[in-house]
């Protein structure tokens, strides 16, 4: 019994990651978005803010996704510590994956776009139809996770973004739009630019790209030099730049993949089969 325990105990973080993408649904949907830009209500247009409708919770939606990210590593390392690591627990971790990592992340770009359609003038009823691209990042990550699954290329790097890291960038976006940070609430609210930032993410999830992962083997500069130095800068940018700090990191870590694939000698991949 108590072996059995051990053996399972991974598992409850991964339910824990699943249990966290389960509220943070709720609180996207627990309110609408009606937000008003200031410079409406002020006749001198020198506030460009946001505000919003009395109560709204999707801030909430986004914590919900970094605790889960941490409860999600913490899954690996508690299996790999106990040498817990088993067949379910590498299709649990996926199925939590997909809602909080896929569904929820969707759920929040939908409000958004929403919201931005709100600021719209004369904007009273938005079509269901207009928001539904929103999802798409839902269909890819779901798609990103099953191939991962099967694809015995990715146990040093990965091919494609990492759902995880899809799913953090998408949090950053309601705690900047609420803060207002660096002004960019009402250039994000912009409904071409966020159909430009689901459309890319998730492309980027499916897509053959190889990207390095986080692991570091040890604590030497050789070999690790990519990997340590993304991290130092991460945190200068996290320090410096708070929740922006975050999405900057995100967009940083997909230039510098980027910029590898395409001046790197290009290699016949395969693809496996579903």
């Amino acid at each position: 019994m108590q072996k059995k325990f051990i053996q399972f105990i991974p598992n409850l973080f991964t339910l824990g990651n699943l249990f966290l993408g389960c509220l943070g649904i709720i609180f996207c949907f627990n309110d609408r978005i009606f937000p008003v830009q200031l410079n409406q209500l002020d006749p001198t247009g020198r506030d460009v803010g946001v505000i919003f409708g009395f109560n709204n919770q999707l801030y909430l939606a986004s914590f919900m996704i970094f605790g889960a990210s941490v409860l999600d590593y913490l899954d690996g390392f508690v299996a790999r510590a106990l040498n817990a690591q088993s067949a379910l627990g590498v299709q649990l971790d996926s199925l939590a994956d997909a809602v909080t990592f896929g569904v929820l992340p969707a759920c929040i770009y939908f409000q958004l776009l929403s919201g931005a359609y709100h600021l719209e003038p004369n904007a009273l009823y938005v079509q269901t139809i207009y928001l539904l691209p929103a999802f798409l990042i839902a269909l890819c990550a779901v798609y990103r996770l099953a191939k991962f699954n099967v694809d015995e290329r990715q146990h040093e790097s990965f091919i494609g973004l990492a759902t995880p890291a899809m799913g953090l960038f998408a949090a950053t976006l309601p705690l900047i739009v609420f803060t207002n940070a660096f002004g960019m609430a009402i250039f994000i609210l912009n409904k071409w630019v966020l159909y430009g930032l689901v459309i890319s993410f998730s492309w980027l999830m499916v897509a053959e790209i190889p990207m390095f992962s986080f692991k570091i083997k040890s604590f030497k500069w050789k070999g690790n030099e990519t990997q340590i130095s993304f991290l130092i800068i991460s945190l200068l940018l996290i320090i410096f730049l708070k929740y922006a700090g975050i999405a900057a990191s995100i967009l940083l870590y997909i230039f510098i993949c980027l910029i590898k694939f395409f001046i790197s000698p290009k290699k016949e991949v395969s693809i496996p089969n579903s």
